[in-house]
């Protein structure tokens, strides 16, 4: 459990932050944000603030669940990519908490909401395309469409391909968002970025059973 210290450590900071900044915070605060990084919804200061650090907690404890609860029996809370993928959460909802956190007390330009929540998102992608491929098929984590979960190959197939998928169009958005205007970058990201992230291993997954099936009539 000693590996484990640095992320409890991640998910006490905003607890801390929170302590230390409480009475600079307003007692409204924006919880949501449009993509021109303009606030479109709001909450209690209480509600708000602690949204994201309770979520973060309880997501961590979920991960430690998964392995307990998943029928397939195929995931371990203490092996790769289990514990990898599980960290990461935490970094991305620690870097979203200080990122909006920020945004609430008038933090804008480069360390601004509309310039970096867009490539911790990113690189989040970035990181989870180099573990998809190792996920062993489950109900809880991976690229869970009925072919991939009626069907072991499609399943590794459809990870070996989406792993590769996430890390080069991961890798491509970065370089973008060097050189786009945030607002762009953020439309870019949500129209073309999620389109080929998630549309592509789905659609995939399906020609492989379809495949599957005409081969199988094709035998009979």
């Amino acid at each position: 459990m000693k590996k484990e210290i640095p992320i409890w450590i991640l998910l006490a900071v905003p607890f801390v932050i929170l302590v230390v900044f409480w009475d600079r915070f307003p007692d409204v605060v924006p919880i949501h944000w449009d993509l021109n990084g303009e606030p479109d919804n709001t909450a209690s200061k209480t509600v708000g603030l602690l949204l994201l650090p309770v979520i973060n907690v309880a997501l961590y404890g979920l991960f430690w669940l998964i392995p307990k609860i998943d029928p397939k029996q195929r995931l371990s809370g203490t092996s790769q990519p289990l514990p990898a993928l599980r960290n990461m959460m935490v970094v991305l909802m620690t870097f979203i908490f200080l990122v909006t956190t920020g945004a609430m007390l008038g933090i804008e330009g480069f360390f601004g909401i509309r310039n970096l929540l867009p490539l911790g998102i990113v690189l989040l992608f970035f990181g989870l395309g180099h573990y998809l491929p190792s996920i062993q098929p489950n109900y809880f984590i991976g690229i869970r469409t009925p072919w991939t979960l009626q069907d072991e190959d499609i399943w590794q197939k459809t990870h070996q391909l989406a792993g590769k998928i996430w890390v080069y169009t991961s890798g491509l958005l970065v370089i973008g968002w060097a050189f786009l205007e945030p607002d762009v970058f953020s439309r870019v990201f949500i129209w073309i970025g999620l389109s080929i992230l998630a549309g592509v291993p789905i659609v995939y997954s399906f020609i492989l059973w379809m495949k599957k099936k005409k081969d199988s009539a094709s035998a009979e």
